[in-house]
């Protein structure tokens, strides 16, 4: 093979022979950037691999060398990482590197994830290895340059570094100032269950350090602002192609898809507008919005049409962003910050050149009950209601913490799937970080929220649990 497109295209199995004379085959794409690097799952000599490809340009054999100086420093300060079996060409034209497998294995993301732990402790225990290893990369000279948990791997009990070409070199042990920023990149990642205990992170990786601990309130505050950047950046990124999305514009139509819906779902979303004439299920026919639920190829999905009212209507959205656009974004922006809700698969605007018509926004159906109809079942005990109860203030508790007002809090815009809060309905939802309209209209939002528990058994366990959050009592 003499060409190779370093892109999202690649078809695989695909074999390929290096300089050595060996074969190398790539089973299964894990992350792409087109024009530049390749990450595969692979076989060769008859062992499972990940191998790394490189383009051409001189960009990508730049990340090449990096990657290959990280590796070395890694090896050189005993940090564990992925074994590095092969380092070679393909075609005397393109940079390989190939790793051996730690499969079955988990992402810090993963592991850190809701539903993973065993207990919270557990979590907080592979928080702290991780800062344990952060602490050692740090007293070792070394910094991640693109820090995020996908950078690291556990792998029975023991934390491996990834992504070697992100990590460089400085005089040994790193510059305090350095090492801080690396920190409060690192503590900025962390899904919100684990910020209340922020502090006792902190001081776990200054005590690896053999450090004085520096002042903590002005730390969290260096955290959230990193958190607030972070959020921004992966907003912007939204609406046009990346590794998590596909996006396509012509004259009369755009549309963002997710990058992992498979091809057929993907080709049904061309019929979209037809569906609402077929044989879809009607949840919602509005003036604003219709509402339905349908199948894309084999998937149930909620499909939300939003409509133009008048020609009035029409003349003052055509040149704003579309519902389905903000919705999409908001549907994201809560994923990002650990809330729940129906995961966006779609977002597709009819156009004509840069002024938007009609629009759509498909996500997932939940077959899930509201938390109305939860707190009324006979067959749920208390403890599993109570234990709602507790969720839904934490969900609360991570709005306020994060300035999004949803707009309206109503009982029936929380469905309860396998006992979780999942917010639905973000049309009216904005962020307002730093804006002095938060603290009103978040009071607004608990307000509509304590209404719906009026008359009922549990108004009082609600209003005990929002009266004891010192993060919404100030707004209660």
């Amino acid at each position: 093979m003499t060409n190779i497109n370093i892109d999202f295209s690649l078809s695989m199995p695909v074999s390929l022979a290096l300089t050595d004379g060996s074969i190398l085959v790539l089973n299964e794409s894990r992350r792409v950037l087109p024009g530049r690097r390749l990450v595969a799952r692979a076989q060769w000599q008859d062992r499972e691999v990940y191998a790394k490809l490189f383009d051409e340009s001189a960009t990508a054999r730049r990340e090449f060398d990096r990657e290959c100086a990280g590796a070395a420093l890694l090896k050189q300060h005993l940090i564990a990482a992925p074994e590095l079996l092969y380092t070679g060409m393909i075609s005397e034209r393109y940079p390989v590197m190939i790793y051996a497998s730690l499969d079955p294995c988990q992402t810090a993301r993963e592991a850190l994830s809701v539903d993973a732990p065993e207990t919270p402790e557990a979590g907080v225990q592979r928080l702290k290895q991780l800062l344990t290893l952060l602490a050692q990369h740090h007293a070792a000279g070394l910094y991640q340059q693109d820090m995020h948990l996908r950078n690291f791997l556990f792998k029975a009990g023991i934390v491996y570094t990834m992504d070697a070409g992100d990590i460089v070199s400085t005089d040994a042990p790193l510059a305090f100032s350095l090492a801080l920023t690396n920190l409060v990149e690192f503590l900025s990642l962390i899904p919100a269950v684990y910020e209340p205990g922020l502090d006792e992170l902190i001081t776990c990786y200054f005590g690896q350090r053999a450090l004085p601990v520096p002042d903590l309130a002005a730390l969290r505050h260096r955290v959230r602002q990193e958190q607030y950047r972070r959020n921004r950046r992966y907003l912007d990124k939204l609406f046009r192609t990346s590794s998590a999305h596909v996006a396509s514009r012509s004259f009369n139509r755009f549309e963002v898809v997710a990058r992992d819906l498979p091809e057929a779902q993907q080709r049904a979303l061309a019929g979209i507008q037809e569906m609402f004439s077929g044989p879809a299920s009607f949840l919602k026919r509005g003036n604003s919005a219709t509402v339905i639920r349908a199948s894309l190829a084999d998937r149930q999905v909620v499909i939300k049409r939003y409509n133009m009212k008048s020609l009035w209507h029409r003349l003052r959205r055509c040149l704003r962003p579309s519902r389905a656009a903000q919705s999409w974004r908001n549907a994201h922006q809560l994923l990002s910050v650990g809330i729940d809700t129906a995961q966006p698969l779609a977002m597709v605007e009819s156009r004509f050149g840069p002024l938007r018509g009609r629009a759509w926004l498909v996500m997932d159906w939940l077959d899930a009950p509201h938390a109305l109809d939860y707190f009324a079942d006979a067959d749920v005990s208390e403890e599993d209601k109570q234990q709602l109860a507790q969720r839904l203030v934490a969900l609360l508790e991570r709005l306020a913490q994060q300035e999004i007002v949803h707009g309206d809090l109503k009982a029936t815009n929380f469905l309860v799937v396998r006992g979780r809060p999942v917010l639905i309905d973000l049309d009216p939802m904005q962020w307002l970080p730093g804006s002095p309209e938060f603290g009103r209209r978040f009071s607004r939002d608990l307000t509509r929220f304590r209404q719906n528990w009026q008359n009922r058994p549990e108004s009082s366990l609600f209003n005990r649990l929002l009266e004891a959050s010192p993060v919404l009592h100030p707004f209660l």
